[in-house]
Parts: C-alpha cells; sequence; structure tokens
C-alpha cells in the first residue's frame, strides 16, 4: 500500500512539473541527487524535489530522524509563535544552513532499512537539503508519527539513505 501511494504521489508530481513547466520560463531538472565524495547530497540550484528515498543504513536501531522538542507534533509549514511572531513557519526556522546542531535535536521517530520516505520539498518543489554547524548535510522529511504527518530530520548521507 505504501509503495501504491509512493508511485502515485511520484506521478502526480511529474504530472504537476509538465504543467509548471510548459506554463512558465522556468525550466528546472528532475535529476536523481548524486552524492559528493564524502557521500553527502546536496541540493543543487534548479533541481527539482526528488520525492521518494529509502533508508539504507543497516543498523538494527534504526536511523534517527530528528525535530527540536519544541516543534514536535508540528509540521514544517505551521507557524513558530515564537517571540509574538505568528507568520514566520517553523520552516522558515529550522531551513537555514549553518547554524542548527541539528545531530542534538531530540529524536522523534527511528526509521529502519528498507523503509521508503518522502522528501519535504520547498517553494516550486526545490530539493532540500540543510548543512548543520559542522558542515554535515541533513533533509527535511515527511513521517507519521502515531498517524499524524510531522516533519523530522535525517543525514543526507549515502551510507544513510539513497533515492529510488
Amino acid at each position: 500500500m505504501k509503495l501504491f501511494k509512493a508511485h502515485r504521489l511520484k506521478s502526480i508530481g511529474l504530472i504537476l512539473l509538465g504543467l509548471a513547466t510548459l506554463f512558465s520560463n522556468y525550466s528546472p531538472v528532475l535529476a536523481i541527487p548524486m552524492p559528493d565524495r564524502d557521500g553527502d547530497y546536496t541540493a543543487p540550484k534548479r533541481v527539482l524535489l526528488y520525492p521518494t528515498w529509502q533508508v539504507v543504513d543497516p543498523d538494527p536501531n534504526g536511523l534517527n530522524c530528528r525535530t527540536p522538542q519544541r516543534f514536535q507534533g508540528k509540521t514544517l509549514g505551521d507557524y513558530a509563535d515564537q517571540n509574538n511572531d505568528r507568520y514566520r513557519s517553523i520552516a522558515d526556522e529550522l531551513l537555514q544552513s549553518g547554524i542548527h546542531d541539528i545531530e542534538q535535536w531530540e529524536v522523534l521517530t527511528r526509521i529502519y532499512q528498507a523503509d521508503r520516505f518522502n522528501a519535504y520539498g520547498g517553494n516550486l518543489g526545490a530539493q532540500i537539503i540543510v548543512k548543520d554547524r559542522q558542515n554535515k548535510t541533513w533533509m527535511p522529511i515527511a513521517v507519521s508519527v502515531n498517524n499524524q504527518l510531522m516533519h523530522c530530520f535525517v543525514r543526507a548521507n549515502k551510507r544513510f539513505i539513497q533515492p529510488i
């Protein structure tokens, strides 16, 4: 069932991509992400979201998916409501490279080898990968925790995940 939903979402995404390309001057590219020499995935400009990924990490304890505790139970599209700034989304705060210690965030959930998941895409379906203070790459993903959609971050490295 999960495979069918992922395939269906991917097909819908490709149809929307085609329509967007027809009606704009923007000519984005949908390419399979390739890791750099350190195994880290990056998100070059003008590359659309590659939506479906799979865990390859063989750790029996699973791959940690992290989110700051104060944002657990929310999605990246929700408002942060910090410092009375009700119009700043959680994404505005968390999707900034070089300022967070993501590896220190609380573990929201774990996903296991061969599990599939969907990457979180930004404006216009852009692939999003952020770097932490140690210059490690992290990908925001969509997960279901207790039947509720949430977002968390996994290490964007070929040792842990791969596009499928």
